[in-house]
C-alpha cells in the first residue's frame, strides 16, 4: 500500500558525511496555526528585515536528469543548492528590543520553490541566543536552534521549511551580544517532494502494514545531506 500519511511534526537528523558531522540534538519542525507565528513577540520587526532573492536556475535541467538519477544507487535529489554568503553582519536587519536585547532578521526568496532549508558553514550560538525558522505563508516553523547545536566543525544543516520564501529570527541576550557566528553558506531550493515514492515500494510505517514495525521504526531515521536525502538505520554494537 503506497500510503503516506502527515504528521504534524517530523524530525530530521542532519548528516555531514564529508566532514563527519553527527549532530547530536533533535531539530524539530512543525505544523503550526497562522495565530501562533503572528503572536511571535518579534514578528512584526522580523518582517521589516531586508529581503534576500535568490538566483533563478533552469529547473527542468534538473528534473531531466532525475530521470536518470532515480534509476541509480545515489541518493535522492529534492533541491538545488545555491551557494551564498550570508551571515549576520553583512545582510539581514537589526533590532534593539526593550530589555537590551537584540534581533536579528532576514527574509530569504527562491521563486517557485517547494521547501528551503540552510546549510551553515559557521556556526556557533552563544549561551542564551537563538533561532527560528519559518515560513512567509506562517504555516510552518522549525527551531528553536540553540547552543546545544554547537559542535566542532561549527557546520549545522536546518529543518525543512515549506514554501518559497522563509524569516529567520535570531535573538541573542545581552550578556551574550556580539558572540555568535552565523554564515549561511548553501540556501537548498527543493524544486520537488524530498521523499522518493516513485519506485512503488515506499510503504509509510503509520499504515496497516506497519504494525509490526513499531519498535524498528525508532532506529530509523531520515537523512539530508544539502539537497539530497536518503534513510538510515541506527545500530547497536555493544
Amino acid at each position: 500500500m503506497n500510503k503516506i500519511k502527515l504528521t504534524v511534526s517530523f524530525i530530521t537528523c542532519f548528516l555531514f558525511i564529508a566532514s563527519g558531522i553527527i549532530l547530536k540534538a533533535q531539530i524539530y519542525t512543525n505544523y503550526v496555526s497562522h495565530e501562533e507565528i503572528i503572536s511571535r513577540p518579534n514578528y512584526i520587526k522580523a518582517m521589516q528585515a531586508e529581503l534576500v532573492i535568490m538566483p533563478g536556475f533552469n529547473v527542468d535541467v534538473l528534473i531531466e536528469e532525475d530521470i536518470i538519477r532515480d534509476r541509480m544507487p545515489v541518493p535522492y535529489r529534492f533541491g538545488k543548492e545555491i551557494y551564498t554568503d550570508i551571515d549576520i553582519y553583512n545582510s539581514g536587519t537589526w533590532f534593539d528590543l526593550d530589555n537590551g536585547s537584540r534581533l536579528w532578521a532576514l527574509k530569504i526568496s527562491s521563486k517557485g520553490a517547494i521547501s528551503i532549508n540552510l546549510i551553515f558553514d559557521k556556526f556557533h550560538l552563544a549561551k542564551g541566543a537563538k533561532f527560528y525558522i519559518y515560513n512567509i505563508n506562517k504555516t510552518v516553523i522549525s527551531g528553536p536552534y540553540t547552543s546545544e547545536l554547537n559542535n566542532p566543525q561549527n557546520m549545522l544543516g536546518t529543518g525543512i521549511v515549506k514554501g518559497d520564501e522563509i524569516i529567520i529570527e535570531y535573538t541573542e541576550p545581552k550578556e551574550a551580544v556580539g558572540q555568535s557566528k552565523l554564515h549561511i553558506k548553501t540556501v537548498v531550493h527543493g524544486y520537488r517532494g524530498m521523499l522518493n515514492t516513485k519506485s512503488g515500494n515506499f510503504i509509510d510505517v503509520n499504515c496497516p502494514e506497519g504494525d509490526g514495525w513499531q519498535k524498528e521504526s525508532d532506529a530509523i531515521v531520515h537523512i539530508v545531506i544539502g539537497g539530497e536525502s536518503c534513510s538510515g538505520t541506527l545500530i547497536n554494537n555493544t
